[in-house]
């Protein structure tokens, strides 16, 4: 199939149909255009059921992008967990945000896989909201990361007052209460 037939305007209705009917499980599309059917993975709502980079069928499965980001020495450093997916662009701009402030601001940075099978429990909580941060063990903000809030919440780590902001996401209790 070639992409390149594809007409910008169904392609971007069908992606706006997609995310207004996000919260159905069994979502499938197909982009139709000069005859050529693009069949749209389950990604959106459930995990994969394997992680591969590329399948003979051409579909492309994502591969991990689990583990260290990066460890500092000192064991009173704040620790940084970051939930994402392979080809989050906000998760990236987090991590140069993260990365930024290492000098001033000694953490480590961990990320974990939504999208792994071991992390199903994460996925439920987290897939419509990555970039979700968690510090020391606890939920921290989401989306969105500025320097002088990484500032913030590791003073308030140092003198022991950090406690988790209220708005934790929890896409799976929210489609419960949907149905």
């Amino acid at each position: 199939m070639l992409l390149k037939n594809l007409r910008p305007l169904p392609l971007f209705c069908a992606l706006i149909t997609m995310m207004i009917n996000g919260g159905n499980k069994r979502l499938a599309l197909a982009f139709v255009s000069n005859g050529y059917r693009l069949p749209i993975s389950r990604f959106a709502t459930q995990p994969p059921t394997q992680t591969v980079r590329q399948s003979s069928s051409g579909f492309r499965h994502f591969a991990s992008v689990t583990g260290s980001v990066y460890k500092d020495e000192e064991n009173s450093a704040p620790s940084v967990v970051l939930f994402t997916k392979e080809g989050c662009t906000l998760c990236d701009k987090v991590k140069d945000v993260l990365a930024s402030v290492r000098d001033q601001q000694p953490h480590s940075l961990d990320q974990v896989d939504i999208t792994d099978k071991d992390n199903r429990e994460w996925f439920q909580k987290y897939k419509y909201d990555i970039p979700v941060l968690h510090l020391n063990g606890k939920y921290w903000v989401k989306h969105r990361l500025a320097a002088d809030q990484v500032e913030t919440a590791f003073e308030a780590i140092q003198s022991g007052s950090f406690e988790s902001p209220p708005g934790e996401p929890k896409a799976a209790e929210v489609e419960r209460e949907k149905r």
